[in-house]
């Protein structure tokens, strides 16, 4: 049995990480995976802590089960052939976007294809994801169209007109429900009244919602009180407005135009999530989002039939 210096992880910073040796990278990742034991290693099978260290192969064996087992194990960046440095760069360049980073991006950043890439950022969107977050109080309620287009007819048809060929199999409807100075939380359907079901059981009893005329958010009434606000009128009005949820949209279009350019209807969830979580934590330092995400990364389990196409 050999003892582990995890005194590596005190501070994540992409410069920090640059300067690590792949031993120090190992350390920090298993500080961040058995922080109860203060990066000793603990068996995921059987929950033994006494281990030997497998030079050659870079894994653990438990004593008990006599099983093999490494850092990622029994994560979600479970049989992942990234190093542990450059699951931490990794990790630096991803956290550092302020509206996300792409998967040619990342592809460059790393030096690797950028399949490997887009999966790898998918699993870190995956960790980011928070299914038990509930919100209360008072809780602005909004909606907006993302993706699809009108394709311009290449010659002028009859009546001297050229007809737009409409473009919307891809398109959806993403519905935010964002706490003042609080927390964020989005859901993705083909309308508004897809993800009513969805909010209302995010919501607490006793939250108030601000949404804007739409008839969408008629049914909410009934289970809470409903402030509206008529947009055709004015922008706020007896207090409610819907600033806080378009101001979360105007961020989500330039996540789109200007990082991603075209996100698929199958994954805009993950997107929109990854901005709920990123917006959620912008005061958080640096150092602090580094640590969370990859504490998240390794405590969620793997999906063995994830396909992301």
């Amino acid at each position: 049995m050999v003892d582990f210096d995890c005194s590596a992880s005190a501070d994540l910073s992409l410069v920090s990480v640059a300067r690590m040796s792949d031993e120090d990278a190992r350390n920090a990742l298993m500080a961040l995976r058995w922080a109860s034991s203060n990066g000793r290693p603990i068996c995921p099978r059987c929950g033994h802590d006494e281990v030997y260290f497998r030079k050659s192969r870079r894994t653990f064996l438990c004593k008990r089960c006599v099983k093999d087992f490494s850092i990622v194990s029994g994560t979600i960046f479970a049989f992942s052939k990234v190093s542990a440095k450059d699951l931490l760069l990794a990790a630096c360049l991803f956290v550092g976007g302020a509206k996300g980073v792409s998967g040619l991006q990342l592809s460059r950043y790393m030096g690797r294809q950028y399949k490997s890439s887009f999966v790898l950022a998918h699993k870190m969107r995956e960790a980011m994801q928070r299914p038990d977050l509930g919100l209360r109080g008072v809780v602005q309620v909004d909606g907006c169209t993302i993706g699809g287009y009108r394709l311009a007819a290449n010659a002028v048809g009859e009546f001297g007109k050229r007809y737009y060929q409409k473009k919307f199999g891809n398109r959806r409807v993403v519905v935010v429900a964002r706490e003042p100075f609080g927390n964020t939380k989005a859901f993705v359907g083909k309308k508004e009244s897809d993800s009513l079901v969805a909010v209302s059981e995010t919501l607490a009893a006793d939250t108030i919602i601000q949404a804007d005329g739409s008839r969408a958010w008629n049914s909410l009434a009934r289970q809470f009180d409903l402030m509206r606000v008529e947009h055709d009128k004015a922008y706020s009005e007896n207090g409610a407005h819907t600033n806080w949820a378009e101001s979360y949209f105007a961020l989500l279009r330039k996540m789109q135009y200007g990082i991603h350019h075209q996100i698929g209807a199958q994954h805009l969830e993950a997107y929109a999530n990854e901005l709920a979580w990123r917006q959620d934590n912008r005061e958080m330092k640096e150092s602090e989002k580094i640590t969370f995400l990859l504490t998240r990364c390794l405590r969620v389990r793997p999906i063995t039939s994830r396909l992301i196409t």
